[in-house]
């Protein structure tokens, strides 16, 4: 009877270990910066919201163009922690939309700050200047 309840726990904690491990993994903050900017290289809007917020989308998206940029390649991407706040310092190379305040440059660096939905995904939330 012994042997059997403990077979009975192995089999359990086996089970259990295996339903865990089976569900899909979170992104990183790192992942989902280089997944948003690999689209926006290639103005790719529809790809960049899958990597947004709802209030990003709304707040930053455009006809024709996202915080003011046509498309933007990043250049170099260093991770930023201020307070609790995770972000990433992100330097581009880009095409500005006639109407931005930066036309016609066509280099600049930003923040991007990035939330952890109740998921655990992490999603671009806003954008802010130096």
């Amino acid at each position: 009877m012994k042997k059997i309840t403990i077979l009975c726990l192995t089999l359990l904690c086996v089970l259990l270990t295996a339903c865990q491990s089976g569900g899909q993994a979170e992104t990183s903050p790192e992942d989902t910066v280089q997944a948003f900017f690999a689209a926006f290289e290639t103005a790719n809007y529809q790809s960049m919201q899958d990597y947004c917020t709802e209030d990003c989308v709304d707040t930053y998206f455009h006809d024709g163009d996202v915080f003011g940029m046509v498309w933007a390649k990043a250049e170099n991407i260093q991770e930023q922690t201020i307070e609790d706040k995770e972000g990433f310092l992100v330097a581009v190379q880009m095409e500005t939309a006639p109407t931005s305040a930066l036309y016609p440059e066509t280099e600049t660096s930003f923040y991007v700050w990035l939330t952890q939905n109740a998921s655990g995904d992490w999603l671009v939330d806003s954008f802010t200047t130096g």
